[in-house]
């Protein structure tokens, strides 16, 4: 009786999450128009509450611009060298001045664009709201987009 339940739980909980994600999971832009990034600390506003779905919630940065390269492979290449791990910091902050740090873990590319993805360094929990974010680099970034992306699993 008790594994039936522990059974049904796991499932209803996987059930709202998936109804959480397809009613509320989006990507929202967080800048209305292109950024420069460096050393200094660049702060922006939330057009609305950045919920955290699910612990894979992360942000992206569009550093096509900065990368010359034209496939993939190159594209990898010259991105973690201009951007190794670590190098572009993220604080996400709650109402009540809580953070939270991301930090860049990977590159995604598609057709010529290629972006900077940044994960929680530690435990997310699904009840979050943030508000602000600040960001930083150890290499500047000129002409950058920021998106926030909360529905990936």
């Amino acid at each position: 009786m008790v594994r039936l339940f522990v059974t049904l739980y796991a499932k209803g909980d996987l059930i709202l999450t998936f109804f959480k994600i397809l009613l509320f999971g989006a990507s929202i832009q967080l800048t209305s128009s292109p950024v420069d990034i460096d050393a200094a600390l660049l702060e922006l506003k939330a057009p609305k509450k950045l919920d955290v779905l699910t612990t894979g919630a992360h942000l992206l940065i569009d550093i096509s611009k900065n990368i010359k390269a034209s496939n993939l492979l190159e594209a990898r290449n010259e991105a973690t060298s201009k951007y190794p791990k670590g190098c572009i910091v993220a604080k996400m902050i709650t109402q009540d001045k809580k953070y939270y740090l991301f930090s860049n873990q990977g590159i995604l590319w598609s057709q010529g664009n290629v972006q900077v993805s940044l994960s929680s360094t530690g435990e997310l929990n699904t009840d979050l709201e943030f508000t602000m974010v600040i960001i930083s680099s150890c290499a500047p970034i000129q002409s950058a987009e920021v998106t926030w992306v909360n529905y990936k699993k």
